[in-house]
């Protein structure tokens, strides 16, 4: 779903691995990650763990 970046992006501008790694370990602890559209001032990102890694 998330994108683990591009070359051909500016550099001034990320290298867009922050979402791919934040899902990586989200989802590595069982959790999930919710992005929400809020036009026109961005996006909500939620992220939810569980409380037990069991």
């Amino acid at each position: 779903m998330l994108s683990n970046g591009s070359v051909s992006e500016p550099r001034d501008r990320g290298s867009g691995l922050g979402l791919a790694i934040a899902d990586w370990i989200v989802t590595n602890h069982h959790g999930h990650i919710r992005v929400t559209d809020i036009h026109p001032q961005g996006a909500a990102f939620v992220v939810t763990l569980p409380l037990s890694g069991k």
